[in-house]
């Protein structure tokens, strides 16, 4: 790390992301802040050259040169991403600092340089970061010669032979050995023919020997070709070493006596029951893979690596762990970016709540994770839940990939689907609903227009399903009735859902007194209902009583009850729809003039100081017509 002066060398960029534990992209972590020095990179794989920065930082720029002079080829300064590799899409900066290359090729090895400003006058730091590019092999392991493509078998031979040993499609260049387990005496070893062959950056590379066995030894000769030097770090140890057992036949000038010669044919029947039990141990492991199980024996077989070729992921679930997509990568929570993968079949993505609400995904944001679905290229379906997304998306949202493929969207938290060819969230699942629909619904005053939305579009699938509606509650929501609809404080309108068996009018902490007009319009919305049981007011003062003639017959006839409650620990009053009047006691008994008034004085004492009641006080302030006239006449003389 080296302290230099602020992006003398040009402008840079940022962006972020997040990598399954899979080896899809082998970038290694940092600890604290900065970037490791030496970094690994899987050729013709997206790749990731990590780096662990705050975020929130001023800048940052990339050089992919150490020549003087050179410009960045991907810039972050202000939040804002320019430079060449940026606009060409080969690169993009993730908001911990690190590079992501779209596709690693053999360009890509050697220094990568990064400036970081951690503020506009804070000291610029400068990390030199050596990129060494590696590629498995195929098949992701050391090939014998007559082996048939394992990594252990037994083979017959004279008392002098040679054996291959090959890998291909490798990177770094390395260097094959054959070498006697345990290093046995009994075997010599010499080295007759190394080749090495290099296109597009990879290497077939094979190793033949020669071997001669000496004297008969007590039990059988392993041979091991390994993967040796400074570039065997780079593979795992199921790649770097085939294991070969050879078994041969003595003649009586190497001594062995009749009795050695009836081991010698046991040990050959031995050998070949293992070959098969071998054998079938390898057709239960092919099966096993199958059914996407990894079944695996360190020493006797490779340990498969977990690659798109391979293994299919059923569902990859992102539980709290999204943040945001570009299109080609999804950030996690944790700083980490997630690459497409090209055998996931389903992608689950779980948000967490954004306050007391749950994080709304943009319709930008939706399109981008659409964009991602499709480069996994076996994705089938989709499924979002604990979020709020658009009602509905454009067709340009839509890739005509999407409905080619025919990928399901589900939409958990309501039981929805999307129809790809309107772009409208459709019912899937009504059982959700109903459960949804069998407790409280609330549309709060805080609620984003888009819950308000969400809520009133599930009142609607409800409705049209014939779905029983519990409880609609308006928390300090309401503003005003109007032909029949209720407008929202939002101004969002709400239509009267068939299925609704219980309203409540709440204006709590509102000191809000409701005028009679106000009150016969909230009446004429309720009779829309085929359900309604119940209309409650709370926290509200309202009118003496209301005209009969003005309340709906249809209120009548299906005895509805409406309730009224002034205020907490205050008496809860019934509407006789009969004569418009306010009752108590069971229904007992009238409220007189003196009750109302009393309830009157004791509201506007409960709630006095809110906005609601000082309103009120300013408006009995100002003076009527009659007593403008003579001030006026008075002021003109």
């Amino acid at each position: 790390m080296i302290s230099t002066g602020f992006f003398t060398m040009g402008k840079f960029t940022l962006h972020l992301t997040f990598f399954l534990v899979i080896q899809v992209v082998c970038a290694p972590s940092v600890v604290g802040e900065g970037c490791e020095n030496k970094q690994n990179l899987e050729l013709y794989q997206p790749g990731i050259i990590q780096c662990s920065f705050e975020e929130g930082f001023f800048g940052l720029q990339w050089y992919n040169s150490t020549e003087e002079g050179t410009s960045a080829f991907i810039t972050y300064v202000r939040a804002v991403k320019d430079g060449p590799g940026f606009r060409s899409g080969d690169y993009d900066v993730w908001l911990n600092g690190s590079l992501f290359v779209r596709n690693v090729t053999v360009e890509h090895e050697g220094v990568f340089i990064v400036t970081h400003a951690p503020s506009a006058s804070g000291e610029v730091m400068q990390y030199n970061i050596q990129v060494q590019l590696f590629a498995y092999p195929s098949p992701p392991y050391i090939i014998v010669e007559g082996c048939d493509h394992t990594q252990y078998c037994v083979l017959d031979v004279a008392r002098e032979g040679n054996v291959t040993c090959s890998v291909r499609g490798i990177r770094p260049e390395v260097e094959l050995q054959w070498r006697t387990y345990e290093n046995n005496p009994a075997l010599s070893l010499t080295e007759l023919e190394r080749t090495s062959t290099e296109k597009g950056g990879i290497f077939d590379i094979s190793l033949k020997t020669n071997f001669k066995i000496l004297s008969a030894p007590e039990r059988g000769i392993t041979l091991e070709c390994l993967i040796v030097g400074q570039s065997s770090d780079v593979f795992e140890s199921s790649i770097k070493a085939a294991r070969l057992d050879l078994k041969t036949t003595y003649d009586g000038n190497m001594g062995i006596s009749g009795s050695s010669k009836v081991a010698v044919v046991t040990t050959i029947i031995a050998a070949l029951l293992i070959l098969v039990v071998l054998s079938i141990c390898l057709i239960v492991l092919i099966y096993r893979r199958s059914q996407r199980k990894i079944v695996g024996d360190e020493e006797m077989l490779p340990k498969t690596r977990l690659t798109a070729h391979l293994i299919t992921i059923a569902c990859l679930h992102l539980t709290m762990a999204f943040k945001e997509c570009d299109g080609y990568t999804i950030l996690l929570q944790s700083g980490l970016s997630l690459c497409p993968l090209v055998t996931v079949e389903k992608i689950h993505i779980e948000t967490e709540k954004e306050g007391n609400e749950p994080r709304t995904i943009s319709e930008i944001q939706l399109t981008n994770i659409f964009r991602f679905a499709l480069r996994c290229q076996s994705v089938k379906e989709l499924s979002f839940s604990e979020c709020l997304l658009p009602l509905s998306s454009s067709q340009e949202s839509i890739n005509a990939e999407m409905i080619s493929r025919k990928i399901k969207i589900y939409w958990r938290d309501y039981g929805y689907s999307l129809n790809l060819h309107s772009g409208d969230w459709e019912v899937d699942d009504i059982n959700i609903i109903k459960s949804m629909c069998s407790e409280r619904l609330h549309i709060w005053t805080k609620d984003s227009n888009l819950q308000q939305n969400c809520t009133l579009q599930l009142l609607k699938n409800a409705s049209n399903n014939d779905i029983p509606i519990f409880h609609l509650e308006l928390l300090q929501s309401f503003s005003k009735a109007d032909a029949a609809n209720i407008i929202l404080c939002s101004g969002i309108q709400l239509s009267c859902p068939v299925s609704l068996k219980k309203l409540s009018i709440d204006t709590y902490e509102e000191g809000r007194e409701l005028t009679e007009t106000e009150v016969v319009g909230i009446l004429m919305f309720a009779q829309h209902s085929q359900r309604l049981e119940k209309l409650m007011f709370l926290f509200c003062l309202l009118p003496q009583s209301i005209a009969a003639k003005d309340i709906p017959s249809i209120l009548k006839s299906r005895k509805v009850k409406v309730t009224w409650l002034p205020y907490d620990s205050g008496r809860m009053y019934d509407l006789n729809l009969e004569s418009g009047r306010w009752m108590y006691d069971d229904r007992t008994l009238d409220v007189t003039d003196a009750v109302y008034s009393k309830e009157v004085s004791e509201f506007r004492e409960v709630w006095q100081g809110t906005d609601c009641q000082k309103a009120r006080e300013r408006n009995l302030k100002v003076p009527d017509d009659d007593t403008l006239t003579p001030l006026l006449t008075a002021t003109s003389v």
